[in-house]
């Protein structure tokens, strides 16, 4: 019978930062494939806008690319600020979409959904549905 010798804890340090480039190259990809590059090339945000604020949401962004509860949201009157949470911002420039770019929100169940409208479809975000009186209250009104 074999004995199985432990793991060298300096394998596991030199294999730390190939792990953590990895990481990194990936969100960056999922940035690249969802269309946020292309988002931030219009709506990139200096600052985060005074506004209500929710952490931790969803948000759907393609059929195979979505951020399960790793989304911060602001709802301000400038619009909807999109950041996701420091572990997962590399390559992600926070947003600002203005409000012409977002769509009515739609109740399902306990979470209101809401669109945005991007060039390459619409992004689905899940907030609370609270936020619709929040946006009928405070949202610039379409014409």
């Amino acid at each position: 019978m074999a004995v199985r010798e432990p793991l060298n804890p300096i394998i596991l340090v030199a294999l730390a930062p190939v792990f953590a480039c990895f990481c990194l190259f990936i969100s960056s990809m999922i940035a690249e494939v969802s269309g946020w590059k292309v988002m931030a090339s219009r709506y990139a945000a200096e600052r985060r806008p005074h506004g209500v604020r929710y952490f931790w949401r969803s948000m759907r962004l393609t059929a195979f690319v979505g951020y399960r509860r790793c989304i911060n949201v602001t709802l301000s009157t400038a619009g909807v600020y999109l950041v996701p949470s420091l572990l997962f911002r590399f390559g992600h420039t926070p947003l600002l979409v203005p409000w012409d770019r977002v769509g009515g929100a739609e109740h399902r169940h306990y979470v209101c959904v809401l669109p945005i409208r991007t060039d390459g479809g619409i992004w689905k975000l899940f907030l609370p549905c609270s936020v619709a009186d929040w946006i009928q209250r405070h949202a610039p009104q379409k014409a």
